[in-house]
């Protein structure tokens, strides 16, 4: 009735007994996708128990067609590289042949809200208007801090999302996963604070070292925090976890950044 009632494998059949029939051999209950389910499943469980081809029914359990694994692998390929756009506000389904006028209605709300927040990040740096103008190399010693952390925020918000496109980041690993990350951003912020203080002692400028060395091992920290969460925060409430998540990690190091280096300036020098 072209129901789906089991598999076999063709190694099932080569070495059964002759006189066996295919119900004593084959696998009863088979796992299986529905037509209407995403694409993304089929991929998830061809990987999850390493199968050859998956069957593909419809409400009735009648047979409809299969999934290969070459076809998951597509699927994997094709998710991964949507999720890697949309990190950085690009629409999901943009590529090179999309349309020009498409491709900037994708594109222009995300860079709108980036500007926005470009705003707010302006705004607490103009509190410390005072203290720039006071001593200018400060200003220029910012974007030191705010390019590091968001660095190595990104680093790990790439782990997090190439961990949830292929599932491995269950509900009972978040913080596990939240902390490894955490971890390795305190001791990458503290290879990098000493750098960053022998490097502006060399070059005499000691007295911003401290300051400088304080931030950097702040932000590398908060970045690491942060890039791990924020895919997290957005799977948990319901989003797509790579929607725009390099956006708003970028605010947040930029805030962490330009202003903790200031306050600790303004403290410490």
């Amino acid at each position: 009735k072209n129901e789906l009632i089991g598999v076999v494998s063709f190694r099932e059949i080569v070495f059964a007994d002759s006189n066996k029939l295919i119900e004593q051999v084959m696998i009863e209950n088979p796992t299986s996708v529905n037509v209407f389910d995403d694409q993304e499943e089929a991929a998830r469980l061809i990987k999850q128990y390493e199968l050859l081809a998956l069957p593909v029914v419809d409400k009735k359990m009648g047979l409809i067609g299969q999934i290969t694994v070459n076809d998951a692998l597509d699927v994997i390929q094709t998710e991964l590289a949507e999720d890697f756009s949309q990190s950085f506000g690009a629409g999901a389904e943009e590529n090179i042949f999309t349309p020009i006028f498409k491709s900037i209605r994708l594109r222009f709300p995300w860079i709108f809200i980036n500007l926005g927040l470009a705003f707010i990040v302006s705004i607490v740096i103009s509190q410390f208007e005072e203290v720039i103008t006071t001593d200018a190399l400060l200003a220029a010693l910012m974007p030191v801090v705010a390019l590091v952390g968001g660095n190595s925020g990104a680093q790990s918000l790439a782990i997090i999302i190439r961990g949830l496109a292929r599932n491995d980041i269950s509900e009972a690993r978040v913080f596990e996963v939240i902390g490894k990350q955490t971890l390795i951003g305190s001791i990458n912020g503290v290879l990098v604070a000493l750098l960053s203080f022998v490097i502006l002692y060399v070059f005499g400028l000691s007295n911003y070292a401290l300051s400088l060395s304080i931030a950097v091992f702040g932000n590398v920290l908060i970045g690491n925090l942060f890039g791990s969460a924020i895919p997290l925060i957005l799977r948990k409430i319901g989003y797509d976890p790579a929607l725009a998540s390099n956006i708003f990690l970028t605010l947040i190091t930029d805030i962490i950044g330009f202003s903790g280096f200031l306050a600790i300036a303004l403290i410490l020098i």
